[in-house]
């Protein structure tokens, strides 16, 4: 079986470039043949098939883009029919069995949900960067005696904050936060907030405005 032949079980679609090799090679080899009938030699023929066909390679390309764009035409034709019609077949399904259709409808919604609140969750947590510049260079690092003055107690095992600002070569900029709760007063109620507690080198290091 030749390529010619097995091009028409592929089975991805029509292959656009090979089609029109095809065609374009059965004109010339029809100019040709209508010279060599008349009296031409095999190659003199051959070369006047090309002249009269005109520029091989511009024609090559031209239509190859329009049957790309042919293709594409008919590919989304298709896709939007298929789709109308598991349209209608799915109304048609609900229709028939409404009850059935609104259990269903009730767990998909939860299942979206859920993924949805997952997703949402984890985005936030692991997937989306950091809103400062060149997150990929901020670290975080535990266990650092921190010169507040609630911290004087401490034990002083870990590693001074001294010592991380000292070492340039690894740190560039060294800031300290710590987080906590206040009471917020001054409103009709007294208010429990969230604060952190930032150095004075918080912001520059984070090359953010406060």
């Amino acid at each position: 079986m030749s390529d010619r032949w097995l091009r028409y079980f592929r089975f991805w679609g029509p292959d656009v470039d090979a089609d029109v090799d095809d065609e374009v090679r059965y004109h010339l080899e029809m100019h040709a043949q209508r010279f060599r009938d008349a009296g031409y030699s095999p190659d003199s023929a051959q070369r006047a098939a090309v002249d009269a066909f005109g520029d091989v390679d511009h024609v090559t390309r031209a239509l190859r883009r329009h049957d790309r764009r042919k293709l594409r035409r008919i590919r989304r034709a298709h896709m939007l029919r298929d789709l109308l019609d598991d349209i209608r077949y799915g109304v048609r399904q609900l229709r028939a069995a409404p009850r059935f259709s609104l259990a269903v409808i009730f767990i998909l919604t939860l299942g979206i949900g859920a993924n949805t609140a997952m997703f949402s969750a984890l985005d936030a947590a692991f997937l989306r960067p950091l809103p400062f510049p060149d997150p990929e260079r901020l670290v975080s690092v535990a266990d650092v005696n921190v010169p507040f003055e609630a911290s004087a107690a401490r034990a002083k095992s870990f590693a001074d904050l001294s010592d991380y600002r000292a070492d340039t070569a690894v740190f560039s900029h060294v800031a300290v936060y710590a987080t906590g709760g206040l009471n917020l007063t001054g409103g009709a109620e007294p208010a429990r907030v969230t604060i952190t507690y930032v150095s004075s080198d918080f912001f520059p290091t984070m090359d953010a405005p406060p």
